[in-house]
């Protein structure tokens, strides 16, 4: 049985010496990779195999990463080869961007140079990039998300995603630090705010960064929220509605949620509770006991004297409170909520 199978399995070599072996011989481990997947003939092998190596990655994953340099000699690698190595690098990190940010952070960058010094760039290595992107803005590190979109940029100019991935890290920037992971706090604090600007003016180049990307067709819903969120966060409440009048229209559950939630919010900010009520209710339809409608809703009705409804909303959500059910929860990731299914479409490339 091949090493690397081995340690998917368990068994076999620690997984730190593996992943030394893996980075400093990437056309053998990558042939091994192309073993796992075609294990079986299946390649829904990877997803199922993987994560048993991939949650058993230890601690010292940091220094194993950082004794190996960012971008080594250029060597031959054959094509599928290539993409099998980068596809589970990224994969690799993904599993460990939670507690092992720094260690997931460099294996993408190696990865990225492997993919950006393929010319041209084909469709696996912009799914790749997307992928990558996705996970970097998870990390709610605006530092570091700005550095990988340059290396997007270089391959795909004008990349939507990419576009409205700047206007994230700015308004990243202004994120509370309970959207951090723990393990970029520190980083993310050194990096909040070099510039000595207020947080209002932090939020004001956010505004305008979102303001500029209403006239990108793919990306006018998502903008048009994001947009409102920060217009809410600094008191333009009738501007937030008006930012927020076609969000009915909008195909995108994800967009017209966030849109009602907002709403609500604005309206329930200029003392309109009946309104801002029908909003949260709105949101409730497409996120049935979301936490952050349900609680905004309940919020509002108390207020208004309405407590029967509010108690039976509370009461009713207490028991089944899983955040991770709702999406406003992820609002400063990104795309990182569509992770899964952008690593999915990369590793369609892998044999």
């Amino acid at each position: 049985m091949l090493c690397f199978v081995a340690a998917l399995r368990g068994s076999g070599p620690s997984t730190a010496d593996l992943l030394a072996r893996y980075i400093q011989h990437p056309d053998e481990v990558a042939a091994e990779l192309g073993s796992v997947v075609d294990l079986d003939g299946a390649r829904s092998d990877l997803d199922r195999l993987a994560p048993k190596f991939l949650a058993g990655l230890p601690a010292k994953v940091d220094s194993v990463i950082s004794s190996v340099p960012p971008a080594g000699p250029a060597v031959s690698i054959p094509e599928q080869r290539r993409r099998d190595l980068v596809a589970f690098a990224l994969d690799l990190a993904g599993a460990n961007v939670a507690w092992h940010a720094p260690a997931a952070r460099r294996l993408v960058e190696w990865g990225c140079y492997n993919v950006r010094r393929h010319l041209p760039p084909n469709e696996f290595d912009h799914r790749w990039q997307l992928a990558a992107l996705a996970l970097l803005e998870g990390e709610v590190d605006p530092d570091a998300l700005r550095e990988h979109l340059g290396h997007v940029d270089a391959q795909f100019p004008a990349e939507p995603r990419a576009l409205l991935g700047r206007a994230l890290a700015d308004e990243q920037a202004t994120a509370p630090l309970e959207f951090v992971s723990e393990a970029n706090l520190a980083t993310v604090n050194r990096a909040r705010n070099p510039t000595g600007a207020s947080q209002a003016a932090l939020m004001a180049r956010a505004a305008a960064s979102y303001r500029a990307l209403l006239s990108v067709e793919p990306l006018r819903g998502e903008a048009s929220v994001r947009l409102a969120h920060v217009q809410i966060a600094l008191g333009q409440y009738d501007q937030a509605l008006a930012t927020l009048a076609t969000v009915d229209q909008e195909s995108d559950g994800f967009v017209r949620y966030l849109g009602y939630l907002f709403r609500g919010l604005a309206l329930d900010h200029l003392g309109r509770p009946s309104e801002a009520q029908a909003a949260f209710r709105a949101a409730l339809e497409l996120g049935p006991n979301a936490h952050a409608p349900t609680m905004a809703l309940a919020s509002s009705l108390f207020r208004s004297g309405q407590t029967s409804e509010a108690s039976r909303l509370i009461t009713n959500l207490l028991p089944n409170d899983d955040q991770t059910r709702d999406v406003w929860w992820s609002y400063w990731a990104g795309d990182f909520q569509q992770w899964g299914l952008l690593i999915r479409r990369a590793r369609e490339f892998v044999k």
